[in-house]
């Protein structure tokens, strides 16, 4: 039985993960689940947990409260029985959450079977949140030139959703430039993380982690172009966020001051 509270609940915490809100968004979801079982709502209290799995897992890195909140989804699901869609969806969640422990042949193949479920069920823009995903395994695997396949279509895809100019888009041209950085196009990657600073600034709160990621990511460009003083003033200000927003033993700080 659908639960008006349940439901205003996980509303709520998507606009806070959105805003990166990060510990608001876990409360929120929590108070989701409890609603969820007073009305036994399985499906809110299901789409609950694979929202806690990202925010928890990828989002803050915290992969052994992460795996729990995956554990109780996988069971949850058992007992709901075979659903394309609910299984994408916990595929996609999980897979970041393995890719985030480094845990990379595994992540992409949870991806893969990700993409197959969504593009079953003609779910394009969750389909986008997982050919990104793969795109950024698949980088880290050493290829950017498959990577970039998957971050292009991603980013036809969401684009014809949402629009260019939607605050998810800032996460697809980071994506896109940071490809292009390993493969060694920095003028490629320039534009496109500049791109993303752009939306993610005109779009999201200035302490937002998408603007903290495209500042770092631009910042390693640019480093990289013999541009040390340009880059320490994004390092300077991605640091700052990042402690902000997602806490100062988040391994995002460690990268920004390793880069």
């Amino acid at each position: 039985m659908v639960n008006l509270a349940t439901q205003a609940c996980l509303v709520l915490a998507k606009q806070e993960h959105r805003l990166g809100q990060l510990d608001e968004s876990v409360e929120s979801l929590i108070q989701a689940i409890s609603h969820a079982d007073e009305s036994v709502d399985r499906q809110a209290k299901f789409d609950a947990y694979t929202e806690l799995i990202f925010v928890v897992g990828w989002e803050l890195a915290q992969s052994k409260e992460g795996r729990r909140w995956a554990n109780l989804a996988e069971a949850l699901y058992k007992q709901m029985g075979e659903d394309v869609e609910n299984k994408a969806k916990l595929d996609q969640v999980i897979g970041a959450l393995e890719g985030r422990a480094g845990e990379l042949e595994s992540a992409a193949a949870r991806m893969r079977s990700s993409i197959e479920g969504f593009a079953s069920v003609d779910n394009d823009l969750e389909l986008s949140f997982s050919l990104a995903g793969l795109g950024n395994l698949v980088m880290r695997q050493g290829n950017p030139e498959e990577a970039l396949e998957f971050h292009l279509s991603a980013m036809q895809k969401r684009g014809n959703l949402l629009g260019e100019g939607h605050p998810s888009m800032a996460e697809l041209h980071n994506n896109m430039g940071t490809t292009f950085a390993a493969s060694g196009d920095y003028k490629s990657a320039s534009l496109q993380l500049r791109k993303a600073l752009e939306i993610a600034e005109g779009a999201l709160p200035d302490d937002h982690p998408r603007v903290g990621d495209a500042l770092s990511n631009l910042g390693a460009v640019e480093f990289a172009q013999g541009k040390s003083t340009v880059a320490l003033g994004l390092f300077q200000r991605a640091l700052g966020i990042v402690e902000k927003s997602q806490g100062a033993d988040h391994p995002d700080v460690a990268l920004t001051l390793f880069n």
